[in-house]
């Protein structure tokens, strides 16, 4: 399982590579709601189409309408608001200034996990963090390089996005869901809000060929399989994580008594056995014996 998360997870930064570089092309042309609504569409049905034919419609059925309202919650503030926002800082930023700061995100997971999972903050992620956020203050303070819309503003929306995607991947998780149905809910409801707002605000356009082929690539590999592979690893590496601590749990009972056992066999205390047989200590004999015993008497530590 562990191989499969390291795929998932690389797989999806390096799908996520393209998106800057690519978004930035396209927005130069298309107007920003219009090409989240193709692209969010085009995502939500291809997963669809791929649940459908993988023959597991029933995984659709497995939630009621507070499981539904939860994901339509999680899919507006981690996918609608995050995209938005990160759109809209590419339109004001270049696309290495957005993708930059977008990429707090990572920061964001482990500050809200440390705050709402309880998780644990070593000095090597705490390290980690300290250059992350010393690198967004370099690229704020340098005054060179900045395209020729609002940099403050888009570098506050990158940055919210990052808090947003951050917020929802670290709730995501949490609650533990199928994740093709969260990704179908969460596209979907981003077409959904995506609509009304290119609808009413901007002025629609005809696309070419090549727009139609960067946003279906952007909906379905950037979009669709990409957000899908990288909840799929926080998901397992989280069941990862459980089992060993499981194992850790399961097993202490035998080290503690391995621990007191030879130190009572030569203190002469409760371990006849382990006093000199035919001149020599067989207290290691005994201690394996005791092992046998106890790893007998305990539950099994297989996850």
């Amino acid at each position: 399982m562990q191989g499969r998360v390291y795929f998932y997870a690389i797989s999806a930064v390096l799908m996520w590579s393209t998106t800057a570089a690519l978004v930035k092309s396209l927005l130069t042309e298309i107007p920003t709601y219009e090409a989240l609504f193709v692209s969010s569409l085009a995502g939500a049905l291809f997963l669809i189409v791929m649940q459908l034919v993988r023959g597991g419609e029933r995984v659709f059925r497995a939630y009621d309408v507070r499981g539904y309202a939860a994901m339509v919650g999680l899919g507006f503030l981690g996918i609608f608001l995050y995209s938005g926002l990160y759109y809209y800082g590419l339109s004001q930023l270049t696309s290495q200034e957005a993708c930059i700061l977008n990429f707090l995100w990572p920061m964001m997971i482990v500050l809200f996990a440390a705050f709402l999972l309880g998780e644990r903050i070593t000095v090597r992620t705490a390290a980690a963090l300290l250059l992350s956020f010393s690198g967004v203050v370099v690229l704020t303070l340098g005054g060179e390089g900045h395209a020729e819309g609002n940099a403050v503003m888009g570098m506050i929306a990158c940055i919210l996005a990052a808090v947003c995607y951050g917020l929802f991947c670290v709730l995501n998780k949490r609650r533990n869901i199928d994740q093709t149905v969260m990704m179908v809910v969460a596209w979907g409801v981003t077409a959904l809000c995506s609509l009304p707002v290119t609808l009413i605000m901007e002025e629609w356009v005809t696309l070419s060929w090549t727009q139609w082929g960067g946003l279906l690539w952007l909906g379905i590999f950037i979009d669709a399989v990409g957000y899908l592979w990288w909840a799929m690893a926080l998901q397992q590496g989280n069941e990862l994580r459980r089992r060993r601590e499981s194992r850790l749990r399961r097993a202490a009972p035998l080290t503690r008594r391995l621990r007191r056992y030879p130190r009572r066999a030569h203190d002469g205390g409760g371990a006849p056995r382990a006093r000199a047989h035919h001149g020599r200590d067989t207290a290691p004999e005994c201690a394996a014996e005791r092992a046998h015993e106890v790893s007998s008497s305990l539950p099994s530590a297989r996850g």
